[in-house]
């Protein structure tokens, strides 16, 4: 967190110190009447990891997904709608693990090992932090039986799915 000013056109640029060390890359800012100046960078060995790796692979290696779609089911909703919170699958992929293992759409994740799923933020925290092909523990609420169930899956790869594809060529050699 910062309170350097974030404007338009100046995220990405370098955050330093007093020491003009770069410590971070500012990415987003809270904007509201109540407050100025809150701003959020990724910090820098996190974008030397990743900038690595992007380079190298052409993704970031070693991060996950659960290969779901989903809408948040926050307290709020969770009280208006009658629903636990959690994440409410609206589409499941096929190379996901969870499918084929009795989740259906409209049914909402509401624990991951055991951790209650009170927000997004918190079941991508669980995910962020997991490798691909460890499994973990989901207990997902069914819409039509208003039961829950157990069920283990594995996060899949991540490479990255941009249909952005650019071609670097070495001049020197033509390749």
């Amino acid at each position: 967190q910062t309170d350097a000013p974030i404007n338009p056109g100046n995220s990405g640029g370098a955050l330093v110190n007093m020491y003009s060390q770069v410590i971070g890359i500012p990415s987003i800012k809270l904007a509201g009447t109540s407050y100025d100046n809150v701003g959020y960078a990724i910090p820098s060995d996190t974008v030397i990891k990743v900038a690595d790796s992007l380079i190298k692979h052409g993704y970031v290696v070693g991060r996950g997904r659960l290969g779901i779609t989903y809408t948040e089911i926050n307290s709020v909703m969770g009280k208006i709608t009658g629903s636990p919170t959690g994440l409410k699958i609206s589409k499941i992929s096929d190379d996901s693990d969870l499918y084929g293992k009795g989740i259906n759409v409209n049914d909402i994740i509401t624990h991951i090992n055991d951790v209650e799923i009170t927000s997004s933020d918190v079941a991508l925290d669980i995910i962020e932090s997991t490798a691909p092909g460890v499994p973990l523990n989901f207990t997902v609420y069914h819409e039509k039986t208003k039961q829950s169930s157990s069920v283990y899956a594995s996060l899949l790869p991540d490479q990255g799915n941009s249909s952005y594809k650019i071609q670097f060529t070495d001049e020197s050699t033509g390749n």
